[in-house]
């Protein structure tokens, strides 16, 4: 290997590394100051707001992913891996319309998939009309305002989220984590001023979509290059493009669509059967445990681009060596997470001053547990796609539905168990299957229980 792409990868490792903070703190510090400024029936309406913004993702369907590993593809193909090569080699005339057709073809579909988004904003925002803000006490044009906002924020970020996977396939992955790290100060600091100006709502809407303008006029930039290599576009070959896709996109797309209807759902449950101030309750609580999940996988997200260069050279040992590393760090940093938030739940509130409490104890306990053993679950799932396989997404999808069903379910008896009728259904649910299946198979996979020196 060049000294050149040593010092390259280890530029790439070094700022993944430092993203993935940056991220991290910038969610740390900013809970704070969200639950300082906001009433708690505001941050109910925020959770709920957030709800919506995953849809993203969703609706994506695992394109995102499958787009940039065939962009990359077709570069390689052509022996162009970035914009230097572009500039000294140029394109010939099949080679651009081949990259235009590409191109084209994600910009139609994010496209569609803004137009499924405003459909889906749409109905969700009578539903917050009729149903969300009935007994809401302060200014209801302020909500519709806020929403509108961070709807147009979405849509944003869908549309252009080509511009990633072009340079994701065009090596920029330096690049795109130093706009992140900067946007991630950068909305700290946004967050600070609208809500100091006491904008509330309206604030953190306006702050997600100044944000999210940011980091793709950023985007734009760093892969304007490579756009302009291109010609008008062309409809010739999409269809092909996206026959040759859809399969590879699938599992990915089911995959997810499992997980929103386990871990989404019940938020919009909450919101119908619950108080505003219990909704925010139970997305406060749920924050601070994706943090402290966020926190549990930051070795294993440092690590991953070693991981992918170990699998590629079938080295077992060391891919058994970091999962074993990466497993102990998420048990033991859980575990002290979740023995500080049980102690000092009652004096978050006091020590962020915040107007949001988190859930009791009797909640809390079990919010935990079914946190821990997801962490365990995506954990297990990231090393198993190491090898570009996702053989669980056929029991996300079931466990997702089976979820859904058991919690309509349970929401008969809603006046006598609380809250117990939607933190229970995902609990029950993944254990039947998804907590203990995955794990055991990716143990297996890995045969982390033979003691052989081969590859350490």
């Amino acid at each position: 290997m060049s000294f050149k792409i040593l010092v390259k990868n280890n530029y790439d490792y070094f700022f993944s590394l430092i993203s993935f903070l940056a991220k991290f703190s910038v969610a740390y510090f900013a809970l704070p100051i969200i639950l300082r400024k906001l009433p708690s029936v505001d941050y109910g309406i925020w959770t709920f707001f957030l709800t919506i913004g995953s849809l993203t993702s969703l609706i994506d369907f695992g394109f995102s992913t499958v787009f940039s590993r065939h962009l990359t593809y077709i570069l390689h193909e052509f022996n162009l891996t970035n914009d230097t090569d572009l500039k000294l080699n140029g394109l010939l005339e099949n080679q651009r319309r081949t990259l235009t057709g590409f191109v084209s073809l994600m910009k139609i579909f994010y496209f569609l998939a803004c137009i499924i988004i405003l459909l889906i904003a749409i109905i969700v925002f009578f539903v917050i009309k009729n149903k969300l803000l009935y007994h809401y006490p302060y200014n209801i044009n302020i909500v519709f305002l806020s929403y509108i906002v961070y709807v147009v924020s979405i849509v944003v970020n869908m549309y252009f989220l080509y511009l990633e996977c072009i340079l994701i396939a065009t090596q920029k992955i330096t690049q795109i984590k130093i706009v992140n790290i900067t946007n991630s100060i950068f909305y700290l600091f946004i967050v600070f001023l609208l809500l100091e100006m006491g904008l509330g709502l309206l604030g953190l809407s306006i702050c997600q979509l100044i944000y999210t303008l940011f980091n793709r006029i950023l985007f734009h930039r760093l892969s304007s290059n490579f756009l302009s290599f291109l010609g008008k576009s062309l409809v010739i070959k999409k269809i092909t493009y996206l026959n040759n896709l859809r399969n590879s996109a699938f599992k990915t797309g089911l995959t997810n669509l499992g997980g929103f209807l386990i871990n989404k759902i019940p938020i919009y449950f909450v919101s119908f059967y619950f108080s505003l101030e219990l909704l925010g309750s139970y997305g406060l609580t749920a924050n601070i445990l994706t943090l402290i999940s966020i926190a549990c996988s930051s070795y294993f997200h440092a690590k991953l681009p070693k991981l992918i260069k170990f699998k590629l050279l079938d080295n077992k040992g060391l891919l058994k060596r970091h999962f074993f590393y990466s497993f102990c760090f998420q048990i033991i940093f859980f575990v002290l997470g979740s023995i500080f938030l049980l102690t000092f739940n009652s004096k978050i509130s006091f020590l962020f001053q915040s107007q949001t409490l988190v859930l009791d104890n009797k909640y809390l306990i079990l919010m935990i547990f079914t946190a821990f053993m997801e962490a365990i679950l995506v954990l297990s799932s990231n090393f198993i796609m190491l090898d570009d396989d996702i053989p669980f997404f056929k029991s996300s999808i079931f466990t997702g539905l089976f979820v859904v069903i058991l919690t309509l379910f349970s929401l008969k008896y809603v006046d006598k168990f609380g809250l117990l009728v939607i933190i229970l259904p995902p609990l029950i649910g993944q254990s039947l299957y998804q907590f203990w299946r995955w794990p055991l198979y990716c143990y297996r996979k890995l045969e982390l229980f033979s003691f052989d020196s081969e590859n350490q």
